[in-house]
């Protein structure tokens, strides 16, 4: 029976295997739509190579939805490329609204789209390769994703684009993508996972450069992102969001944004991604170049866990007189113990120039255990306003700050605070804090801030000046809730260094406060005022002081 059936069939009527051609007359196939549909009806039966001959194809012949093709393996494969070369071939369809791509990858599997120049010119829907359903083991590469230049925030015009996809082990690698919306938005439905985004350029998205939620164990590894267009002024702009994904490795990745008038600037982004398992989140070796005229955040992240953001780059200026520039914002509030647990911010270079309000927040919104703030180089100076520090924050356990260098310059204020409320288990050590302003004032705090205990500070150095209009103070231990309200604290080995320069009425070098079985020995603790009618305590005791060890200390 078989042999009948395969005996009524036209000759051509058989499963692919081997190399053709596609364009023309004088091709195996005519168009691109042609031998698409032939595979997606008959199959193949082994590798099947389409090469596609020189030319500029426009039309819907020029653009082909693959489906699941009956016969392919990781042996039979497809793939699509020119004949002579990379940049002899351009396919240019006009996308619509059912059919906004140049390729569609519908529950595919191994197809390779290679060395071919993609244009979807059509200004509102301008996908040249989208991706459905189960399709996996795909792959673009060397190839030129470009379309209209018209800017836009529809991911419509999403240069590659996924949603609610389920597949695994996709890439997209050695790609440039020009323009769109996203330069590649891949939402997946929480089962999809491997994607790797790999050595793309891209070069003046509108909206953002790689858009990924809802997959897991993905890879964004030394991709370019590139705006210095000045027209393109979205209202936001993210370079790598990352939205409930899992064990996401974003390692090795440049942005470049030589001036910028977006107003919200974000180079990354994470929200809500928990990792769990050993397959930590890695935000690793990234740089971040941005000049801005808007409210700025190097790395942004809420109410994430399980993730390590080092050795990574953020050199920022912003000329913008009212928004404030972040390097770092960690913001879990009301999380819990759900969020900010088990994290490393370490070995990062944050460097700010901006008018007005500079800031590094590390978990300065409550909640968070295991974590670590460490080996990081931190350098904020602002023309007008005030630069912040926020290490820790409130409901804090078992975290580090450690080995970080923070030199803080503000022509009104700057201003350094570590740990915070009921915080336990916090070492805070080997830090340098350098900290100036030449009008206002300045703050430093290391402080365990009502209810904290097992907390140690130990071995920091800070130098703290206020300006000829203001003061400093320089406090450890500050507290308001009264006698007990710290227990089992460690303070030792620092070197406090506070200087008033102004009228403002006085500061601490040191402040102890709420004591209860804390420790106070072999710190070095340095007051000055240099301003009429003001004062700058070395040691100074509050009414409720509680019980400390306080011995060995230089007050001078």
């Amino acid at each position: 029976m078989p042999l009948l059936l395969l005996a009524a069939l036209p000759a051509w009527a058989q499963p692919l295997a081997g190399t053709y051609t596609i364009g023309g007359a004088t091709a195996d196939y005519n168009t691109l739509a042609d031998a698409i549909t032939y595979i997606n009806n008959w199959g193949i039966s082994g590798p099947v190579v389409f090469e596609i001959l020189p030319g500029t194809y426009t039309g819907t012949d020029a653009q082909g939805s693959i489906d699941n093709l009956s016969g392919s393996s990781p042996t039979n494969t497809v793939t699509f490329r020119p004949r002579d070369g990379r940049g002899t071939v351009e396919l240019n369809p006009t996308g619509a609204s059912g059919t906004n791509y140049v390729f569609q990858l519908s529950n595919s599997n191994y197809v390779t789209i290679e060395d071919l120049t993609l244009n979807n010119s059509d200004g509102t829907y301008g996908t040249d390769v989208a991706f459905t359903g189960t399709s996996s083991y795909n792959t673009v590469t060397r190839c030129l994703l470009k379309g209209s230049t018209s800017g836009t925030s529809s991911r419509n015009k999403s240069r590659v684009f996924a949603d609610g996809l389920s597949g695994t082990g996709n890439v997209i690698a050695e790609d440039s993508i020009v323009n769109g919306s996203y330069a590649i938005y891949w939402n997946g439905d929480g089962s999809a996972s491997g994607a790797r985004f790999e050595n793309n350029m891209m070069v003046e998205p509108y909206r953002g450069g790689v858009y990924l939620a809802s997959s897991n164990d993905d890879q964004i590894l030394n991709n370019t992102i590139i705006t210095d267009d000045a027209s393109i002024s979205p209202d936001d702009f993210w370079g790598f969001w990352n939205e409930y994904t899992n064990g996401t490795q974003i390692i090795g990745n440049t942005l470049e944004s030589p001036y910028v008038s977006t107003y919200y600037y974000y180079p990354f982004y994470m929200y809500e991604c928990n990792t769990q398992g050993t397959n930590k989140m890695l935000v690793r070796e990234n740089t971040f170049n941005v000049s801005t005229y808007g409210y700025f955040t190097g790395f942004e992240v809420y109410y994430s866990t399980n993730y390590d953001i080092s050795q990574n780059t953020v050199n920022m200026y912003n000329d913008n007189w009212y928004p404030q520039t972040n390097g770092l914002y960690v913001y879990n509030y009301p999380g819990g113990a759900t969020y900010g647990n088990n994290t490393k911010k370490d070995s990062n270079s944050f460097n700010i120039e901006t008018p007005n309000y500079g800031y590094i927040y590390f978990q300065s919104s409550y909640y968070g255990r295991n974590h670590s703030f460490s080996g990081n180089n931190v350098s904020i100076n602002t023309t007008g306003y005030i630069d912040q520090f926020y290490a820790n924050g409130d409901y804090v356990d078992k975290a580090k700050v450690s080995d970080n260098t923070i030199n803080l310059q503000g022509n009104w204020g700057a201003n350094a605070y570590i740990s915070g409320y009921s915080s336990d288990s916090v070492l805070i050590e080997h830090n340098d804090f350098s900290l100036s302003t030449p009008d206002w004032y300045s703050y430093a705090y290391l402080y365990v801030f009502d209810y904290g205990k097992e907390c140690k500070v130990r071995n920091n150095k800070i130098i703290v000046e206020g300006g000829t209009d203001g003061g400093t103070d320089v406090s450890a231990y500050s507290t308001s809730s009264g006698p007990n309200s710290l227990t089992n604290n460690e303070f030792s080995g620092n070197t406090f260094k506070g200087i008033i320069n102004g009228s403002w009425p006085y500061g601490y070098a040191l402040r102890l406060g709420g004591g209860n079985n804390d420790k106070v020995f072999n710190n070095v603790i340095i007051g000055k005022s240099t301003g009429s009618g003001a004062a700058m305590y070395g040691l100074y005791v509050d009414a409720w002081a509680g019980k400390y060890d306080v011995y060995n200390n230089t007050i001078a």
